[in-house]
């Protein structure tokens, strides 16, 4: 009987620890999700900016289909992840 309970006590001991580092890394993937949004918040904001800097100032933008294609992505991003914390 003894035996039996010593392993039930085990058992859930083990399971506690199991969910506790389960939380643990939920919550550490939550902070990167979040900062890789700031990240691309701020990513697009930056092109903006410079966007906005060209036009008036009349300055060419060397290589703008890259230009483009980066703000293009960062916007699609935003929009992914936005959709994606709306249906969650």
């Amino acid at each position: 009987m003894e035996i039996i309970k010593s392993e039930a006590v085990c058992e859930y001991f083990s399971y506690e620890v199991y969910l506790e580092e389960t939380n643990v890394s939920i919550n550490k993937l939550i902070t990167i999700h979040e900062f890789n949004q700031e990240m691309l918040e701020i990513l697009q904001t930056t092109l903006l900016l410079i966007r906005q800097y060209v036009q008036n100032n009349n300055t060419p933008l060397p290589n703008s289909s890259t230009y483009n294609s980066l703000f293009d992505k960062a916007q699609t991003l935003i929009e992914e992840i936005t959709q994606e914390a709306l249906i969650t």
